[in-house]
């Protein structure tokens, strides 16, 4: 059991480098159809629902945080690569290098911190689809946030 904590703690808390993160996009995107095998999964903004649902299914199965962490945020980054027709790009943040996607427009989507929290702080219905909907949408979904 500690050495599982361990294992949650050093890959939530301490993540690895971004450019690994990308050079690994191919091997995360695999293990992520291992995990989440249904063919909703198809890279859209409305296929994220769907993510919502299967992921504590996943738990109760006694998949870890930690195995389905990196293969999330690999996913929800194409999903924004997609939807923004984007690509993966290194950005450097205050205190290190961080991935994102860059859309067409310039703007900037992370995929990475959000799903670091979700994660950390135990998922809750709609989450995930609220971390893309509100970086792709961001007025309208302040627009519900206040109704």
């Amino acid at each position: 059991m500690f050495n599982h904590l361990i294992k949650i703690d050093k890959i939530l808390l301490d993540p690895p480098n971004a450019q690994t993160i990308i050079n690994g996009l191919e091997r995360e995107l695999t293990l992520f159809s291992k995990f989440f095998s249904s063919s909703h999964y198809n890279y859209s903004i409305d296929s994220v629902a769907y993510l919502d649902e299967d992921y504590p299914l996943l738990m109760e199965e006694g998949i870890s945080e930690a195995e389905v962490f990196l293969p999330i945020v690999c996913y929800i980054g194409e999903v924004f690569k997609k939807a923004t027709n984007g690509e993966w790009e290194i950005k450097k943040n205050k205190k290190k290098e961080v991935i994102s996607i860059k859309g067409e427009n310039g703007i900037y989507y992370d995929p990475y911190a959000p799903v670091q929290k979700i994660l950390i702080n135990a998922h809750h219905s709609h989450d995930f689809q609220a971390v893309v909907e509100s970086q792709l949408h961001p007025i309208n979904f302040q627009k519900v946030i206040q109704s």
